[in-house]
C-alpha cells in the first residue's frame, strides 16, 4: 500500500497490516529519528522557551533548533528586542509594578538584559525592599527546592559540609582562624562598589528621610512583618532584662565594655539614670505644678501665708521633696506640710477600694515618710484630689489654722 510519509512528505510503500496497526508512518529510519528529535525540540520549548537551554540539554546546535521550530511555525526573529521600547517598559515596570523576572518571562528575555534595558532609559529602579509577588512565588519555589532534598534524619542533602566528619580541633582552628574577620575578602571592588562596607562615613540628611520613607512604606504595604519585628524586640528585651553584664556576655568581654562606657562618659555631665540621692536634692522637678497643686498656691496666696513650694526634706530616713512646706509664722505654731495627693497615683480608696501593686506600694511608702515627719515635729496634711477640686478658701484655712486631729490620718 502506498503511504504519505508523516516527516517529509514523500510517498513510500507499507505493509497492509503496518498501515492498520501504526498511526504514523515513515519512509526510513532517517524520517523516524529525525521527527522523534523534533517532538523532544518542540515539547522542551513550550517549557524553557529558550534554544540556548534546550542545545545545552539535546548537545546540538542553536541554528538547527531553529530551523526545527521554524518548520512548526515557530518564528524565531533576530530583531525581537525590538519590544523593549522606554514606553513598553515604563508600562510594564511602573504603571504595572512588574518585576524584571516577570516581564522576562512573559517576554522570552533574560532578567539582566530588562535590568540593563531600563538603566539606558534612565527609568529608576525599586529598591529591594519592594519585591513582587511575582517574584516572591518564584524564590518560594526555588527555597523549596533547594531544601527539599533531606536524608532520613531531616539534614538538608545541599549543605556544604554534608556528609563530612569534621574533628573538633579543626572545628577550633576554623572558630580562631574566623574570629574578628569579617564574612568575605574586602577587596578594592567592595570599597568602592559595594555600599554596604561604606561605613564611617557621613550621610545627608536628604538620604536619611528617603531611606526612613523607604521603611515607613515597607512596613504599611507588609504589617504582619512589622508585627514579626516587634515580637523578636520584645524577646529580646525580656530576655536581657535584669540581668548584668556579667551575665550577659561573661567577666572579661563584661570588663571590656565597661572600660569603653567609662572612657566614653569621661568629662561629660552625668546622664538621669546615675544620680544619687544626694545629687537629687538640687534638682527642681517636677517642671511644672499639677492643677490641684496650683490651686492651693493660689489659695494659701490670697490667705497671705508664706510658703515654698518642693522643699528637699532630708531629715528623715526616706528623704523627697515635698509639694508644700509651710515654715512656723503667726497663726501657724508647727511646722507644716501640704501634700496634694491624686486619687490614682496615690490610691484613694473612695475612688480605688481595690488597689493594685502599684498603688499599694505607695500608700505604703506615704504612711512611712507622714509617720517619719510626724517624728521629726512636721505637721502633715493630705488631702485628695476629688477634696481639692471641690474645696473652697475657707476650707483650707479651717485646716491649717485649726489644727484638726484627722489632718495625719489617710
Amino acid at each position: 500500500m502506498e503511504v504519505k510519509c508523516d516527516f517529509c512528505g514523500k510517498i513510500c510503500k507499507k505493509k497492509p497490516y503496518e498501515v492498520r496497526d501504526f498511526k504514523k508512518h515513515y519512509c526510513n529510519r532517517q524520517c523516524f529519528r529525525k521527527k522523534g528529535k523534533n517532538d523532544e525540540i518542540l515539547y522542551l520549548w513550550n517549557i524553557y522557551k529558550s534554544t540556548k537551554k534546550i542545545s545545552k540539554i539535546l548537545n546540538m546546535s542553536i541554528k538547527k533548533i531553529g530551523r526545527v521550530l521554524w518548520g512548526n511555525g515557530i518564528r524565531l526573529t533576530n530583531n525581537r528586542r525590538c519590544k523593549l521600547t522606554k514606553e513598553f517598559l515604563y508600562e510594564e515596570y511602573v504603571i504595572k509594578q512588574k518585576s524584571c523576572e516577570q516581564i522576562a518571562v512573559e517576554n522570552n528575555f533574560g532578567g539582566e538584559s530588562i535590568r540593563h534595558r531600563l538603566i539606558k532609559f534612565n527609568i529608576p529602579l525599586r529598591s529591594h525592599y519592594f519585591i513582587s509577588e511575582f517574584g516572591r512565588k518564584r524564590r518560594k519555589e526555588a527555597d523549596n527546592k533547594r531544601y527539599s532534598l533531606k536524608d532520613e534524619n531531616g539534614i538538608c542533602i545541599n549543605g556544604a559540609f554534608y556528609g563530612k566528619e569534621i574533628s573538633e580541633k579543626h572545628k577550633e582552628k576554623l572558630r580562631i582562624a574566623n574570629t574578628g574577620k569579617p564574612s568575605y575578602k574586602r577587596t578594592e571592588w567592595h570599597r568602592n562598589n559595594l555600599r554596604i562596607i561604606k561605613t564611617g562615613r557621613k550621610v545627608s540628611e536628604e538620604t536619611k528621610e528617603k531611606n526612613k520613607n523607604i521603611m515607613i512604606k515597607y512596613y504599611i504595604d507588609h504589617p504582619e512583618r512589622l508585627e514579626k519585628t516587634r515580637n523578636v524586640l520584645k524577646k529580646v528585651n525580656e530576655s536581657r532584662k535584669g540581668k548584668t553584664y556579667e551575665e550577659l556576655y561573661g567577666i572579661e568581654k563584661a570588663k571590656e565594655l565597661k572600660k569603653g562606657v567609662s572612657e566614653r562618659f569621661k568629662g561629660k555631665p552625668p546622664t538621669a539614670g546615675s544620680f544619687t540621692k544626694e545629687s537629687r536634692k538640687n534638682l527642681i522637678l517636677p517642671l511644672n505644678d499639677s492643677s490641684i497643686e496650683t490651686k492651693t498656691q493660689e489659695f494659701l496666696k490670697i490667705l497671705g501665708i508664706e510658703f515654698f513650694t518642693h522643699m528637699w526634706i532630708n531629715q528623715i530616713k526616706h528623704k523627697y521633696r515635698c509639694d508644700i512646706f509651710i515654715p512656723v509664722q503667726p497663726g501657724i505654731l508647727q511646722k507644716t506640710i501640704i501634700e496634694c495627693d491624686g486619687n490614682w497615683f496615690h490610691g484613694n480608696p473612695l475612688k480605688y477600694p481595690i488597689p493594685n501593686k502599684m498603688q499599694l506600694e505607695q500608700i505604703e511608702e506615704d504612711k512611712v515618710r507622714t509617720q517619719e515627719m510626724i517624728e521629726q515635729g512636721y505637721r502633715v496634711i493630705r488631702i485628695w484630689e476629688s477634696e481639692i477640686k471641690v474645696m473652697d478658701i475657707n476650707k483650707l484655712k479651717n485646716k491649717i489654722l485649726k489644727h484638726e486631729d484627722t489632718d495625719n490620718i489617710q
